[in-house]
């Protein structure tokens, strides 16, 4: 049976949003989006009903929430030379809206927070992360991740509250990790001291995954790890685009030491260039770790969550993707 309730998609024309948005509207749910006047909707599809604003502007959210009885947060910054503004969007965004459902939503069936392991940190000895462990996390980022799921949690007792913490995602639209694709394109890859291990998820599957936890009675009020049930070596991961791309690269060494004096001077010549991107030193501080792997029990456990896309398929459509837009 069709349910054509509406619900609210933050973040729906960036890449988790716009497969959620492509997974919801394939049910048959109604779908509106709260979007930017500047955002690029490229990726969203026919048939969203959309509503212009910011989730910084609590003004513009009683309209986004009228009539909706499920909200998927997804929106969240992860690029900015200002720290402060992480906290802003990712810690005060997420308690504006929450606030704006409390007077404009107030039966609302469900709130979803899509956070993300960063908030929760590397784990020690490749010992995988529960969602009970006391969060670590080491960049600004995973920071005000972490800030945006405790305002959320405070949030409990009075609206259905669900997190979920994807790990790194991929797949079709995906930016960060194609920097990777272009290196092995262009016939090298880079090579670390110590093998580093990584939960990784297929955009496809995390969507679902997402949706179930939306579906499900047990997630009230609880987080989870949304993330394939093994890890991936960056050489597996390598080796996967290597073999997609139909390339043998050139492993090029990059010491640690090197990377640590990257963001400094990188940070201070690209925002000089106008160049938007999230600083360079921040990503490193969640490079250095060896592993960043979730254990993902307790969403099988209580809403039957597993992967069913493997690592070499996933990236093959990915590659695919990437070649049908023109961009390897």
């Amino acid at each position: 049976m069709v349910d054509e309730r509406m619900v609210l998609v933050t973040g729906a024309n960036g890449f988790v949003g716009s497969h959620l948005v492509d997974r919801l509207l394939a049910s048959g749910r109604r779908v509106r989006a709260l979007v930017r006047r500047s955002s690029d909707l490229k990726y969203v599809a026919y048939g969203v009903e959309f509503v212009r604003g910011d989730i910084t502007d609590p003004h513009c959210l009683p309209a986004a929430l009228e009539g909706v009885f499920a909200v998927y947060h997804v929106a969240g910054l992860v690029a900015s030379h200002r720290n402060a503004s992480y906290f802003e969007v990712n810690e005060g965004g997420t308690g504006n809206l929450l606030r704006a459902c409390l007077k404009s939503a107030p039966d609302l069936d469900r709130f979803v927070l899509v956070s993300s392991l960063a908030a929760a940190g590397p784990s020690r000895e490749g010992v995988p992360v529960k969602e009970t462990d006391r969060p670590r996390p080491v960049s600004v980022y995973g920071r005000s991740k972490l800030a945006g799921e405790r305002v959320a949690l405070a949030f409990r007792d009075h609206l259905p509250v669900t997190i979920v913490r994807p790990p790194i995602v991929y797949g079709p639209r995906e930016a960060d990790l194609f920097t990777f694709f272009e290196m092995i394109e262009s016939g090298f890859a880079p090579v670390f001291p110590k093998q580093k291990f990584y939960s990784m998820v297929h955009v496809s599957d995390l969507v679902a995954g997402i949706e179930m936890a939306r579906e499900s009675e047990a997630t009230v009020g609880r987080t989870y790890h949304l993330a394939s049930a093994s890890a991936a070596s960056l050489d597996g991961l390598f080796g996967a685009i290597s073999r997609a791309l139909g390339k043998t690269p050139r492993r090029i060494p990059v010491p640690e030491p090197v990377l640590r004096l990257l963001g400094g001077p990188v940070d201070t010549v690209l925002p000089a260039l106008g160049v938007r991107t999230r600083p360079v030193a921040d990503k490193v501080r969640e490079m250095l770790p060896d592993y960043w792997v979730a254990d993902t029990a307790a969403a099988h456990r209580d809403f039957g969550f597993r992967t069913r896309v493997s690592l070499e398929d996933g990236i093959r459509d990915t590659v695919r993707s990437y070649r049908s837009e023109g961009r390897l």
